[in-house]
């Protein structure tokens, strides 16, 4: 009798420290959702004009401090809308398609693919660029987990005249730094 005590008692134990604590959760693993929000940050422009020119006319700088991004997702995908955030305009936000959406080892990358946008009453093609690599792929876009930073750039060229309306080309690019709210 004494034995089948001595077991009961230790099937007993066994069973209860197999348990664990379950008030305890478990973390959800991260998806590629968690890039959905609204972002404030920095646009930085740079417009080459020297490489156009020859030289003949500096490269434009312009940095807006105050961009707004909101990425949703819908039954196509991902989307950037980005908008200038200035009170005294009315919204007016430039939205882009993203794709490749993908889990890295630190955060969410993407892709940004070649598409159509207005810029300056213009339409121009953009396409992503090289930003960041995830594993070996290189990426336009990159979320960080830890500090909810969104970072991506993208390319094109604007078509333009000189002041005689001979057209000319000029490559542009857009980068920008927002943080998750």
């Amino acid at each position: 009798m004494k034995k089948y005590w001595y077991i009961a008692v230790v099937a007993i134990s066994l069973s209860f420290t197999a348990c664990g604590d379950d008030s305890t959760p478990t973390p959800a693993a991260p998806t590629t959702d968690e890039i959905i929000g609204t972002y404030t940050g920095t646009e930085l422009s740079l417009v080459k004009f020297s490489e156009a020119t020859n030289g003949a006319t500096q490269d434009v700088t312009v940095t807006d401090t105050d961009i707004k991004l909101i990425i949703t997702k819908g039954s196509t995908g991902y989307m950037i809308s980005i908008d200038d955030n200035n009170p005294n305009t009315p919204v007016d936000p430039e939205n882009l398609v993203i794709q490749d959406v993908l889990i890295a080892s630190n955060g969410t990358t993407f892709r940004i693919p070649a598409q159509e946008v207005t810029v300056d009453n213009q339409t121009v093609i953009i396409q992503g660029t090289a930003y960041a690599v995830n594993g070996t792929t290189p990426v336009a876009g990159l979320y960080t987990r830890n500090d909810k930073a969104l970072r991506f750039e993208f390319e094109g060229v604007l078509e333009l005249e000189d002041a005689n309306g001979n057209p000319f080309d000029v490559d542009f690019e857009v980068e920008y730094n927002t943080n998750k709210q």
